[in-house]
């Protein structure tokens, strides 16, 4: 959480430097809070075409069987 209670995520790095004779961790974050929310929203599109896709995969099928249906009874006759 930050100083006001709100939680952000972040990528956080931690690199070793070595000084003289010190070993120096330098630690770094990033706020990854845009990230996070094209995430999410590339998520849900990706939901919202696979549901599309579904649909309308199941429309052409029916469609498709209804035509199939129309050649038959059209050969008997």
């Amino acid at each position: 959480q930050d100083g006001i209670g709100l939680n952000h995520p972040y990528f956080e790095k931690v690199t070793q430097l070595a000084l003289d004779d010190e070993v120096i961790l330098l630690e770094s974050f990033i706020d990854i809070t845009e990230r996070k929310i094209a995430e999410k929203a590339l998520n849900e599109a990706k939901i919202t075409l696979e549901k599309s896709v579904r649909e309308r995969t199941g429309s052409l099928t029916r469609t498709n069987r209804k035509l199939e249906k129309e050649i038959v009874e059209r050969s008997i006759q």
